[in-house]
């Protein structure tokens, strides 16, 4: 065993607090050049386990009924202010714990500013901010959490230098290497409110977009009643051409009858005729409006299930944008769906319900 005088022991004791502190000011002025990346090309990463509330972002291990204003961490003093506004506009408690869980310093003044926007928008229209806005915020932004690794290797270091690192100089590295998420927020679309007072003007301006519609329906109908007219002939009938003929004859008188009309009586007929595809129409045109706000007149276009000739008119119809895809109606005649992947086409029953997913 080696042995040292008081005064060599000494000397080695500054020569190891020298080398320490030498070792010590070349780690930070590397990280003063180069930040933690420096320190990690050289060092390595530290693979240590996140918290779970950071890194849980899908909340899934958590209760989040019982998640508590004052069990989320925030970033700063300021972050939890703005996140206690956020709680006020009807933001829940699992919503803001999911955006402090992402270690975005900047989310909640961000989400903020936005739901301010929209509130500023609507109340500009007289209107109050429809709750639905905070959830579609909510469902609508990514969040992406901390990083599990990457850390700056503290125990690597401490290992070059011989000795634990300066607890100020640990602090600092420890602290400016957290790693935080980001969150992308969206943004909803303000729509404008076209006011009570307008809506019989734009139905009326519906009204003459469905009897531009009717002319090209007209059309369709007169090509399938020809067709059927030369398959009787030929002696080679389709099936159920009857009972399609004589609703193509139906359909057709109303068409005409509704044409004689002015512009409020074609509006409030053609909603009728075209019934749920014409309101669905509107109201993805103009989608601040809700059943409540239509004249009484049209609410019943909300309930009535077109009746069309045939499955073949209904695709033509769809085919030139008279109907809406996704609209429903009704047919004259029982109909078997088509066979798909093997599974058995279904039996629809003439005057039930069908939806045009063509």
């Amino acid at each position: 065993m080696a042995k040292f005088s008081n005064v060599g022991l000494r000397n080695y004791i500054d020569k190891t607090r020298a080398r320490k502190d030498a070792r010590e000011e070349a780690i930070m002025s590397i990280y003063a050049k180069h930040g933690g990346i420096g320190l990690r090309k050289i060092f390595g990463s530290d693979y240590r386990k996140p918290d779970q509330t950071v890194d849980a972002l899908n909340m899934d291990d958590i209760d989040t009924d019982d998640i508590d204003m004052g069990d989320i961490k925030y970033s700063s003093s300021k972050a939890e202010s703005q996140a206690f506004k956020l709680k006020e506009y009807g933001m829940s408690n699992e919503a803001l714990a999911r955006f402090a869980a992402s270690g975005d310093p900047t989310v909640f003044e961000r989400l903020l500013k936005i739901v301010n926007n929209q509130r500023k928008l609507y109340e500009g229209e007289g209107l109050t901010m429809p709750e639905e806005i905070i959830a579609q915020v909510v469902e609508e932004s990514t969040i992406s959490g901390p990083a599990s690794s990457g850390r700056i290797n503290i125990p690597a270091i401490e290992k070059y230098i011989q000795g634990k690192l300066d607890p100020l100089y640990k602090g600092i590295l420890e602290q400016q290497d957290a790693p935080a998420g980001s969150v992308t927020l969206f943004e909803p679309t303000f729509v404008e409110y076209a006011g009570q007072d307008k809506i019989s003007q734009l139905l009326k301006n519906a009204g003459k977009d469905y009897n531009a519609k009717s002319d090209i329906e007209l059309g369709v109908l007169n090509k399938i009643a020809n067709e059927i007219d030369a398959e009787i002939k030929d002696g080679n009938e389709r099936l159920n051409s009857s009972i399609i003929r004589t609703n193509i004859a139906q359909r057709m008188a109303e068409i005409t009858e509704i044409k004689k009309l002015g512009e409020e009586g074609k509006a409030v007929r053609f909603a009728q005729l075209y019934g749920n595809s014409f309101i669905k129409d509107f109201i993805e045109r103009y989608p601040t409006y809700r059943k409540e706000d239509f004249p009484s007149v049209f609410v019943r276009g909300f309930d009535i299930v077109p009746l069309v000739p045939s499955m073949e008119v209904a695709a033509m119809l769809v085919d030139q944008g008279v109907l809406r895809i996704g609209s429903t109606i009704r047919l004259p005649y029982d109909f078997t769906t088509p066979t798909k992947n093997n599974i058995p086409g279904k039996l629809i029953k003439a005057g039930d319900p069908v939806t045009l997913n063509l």
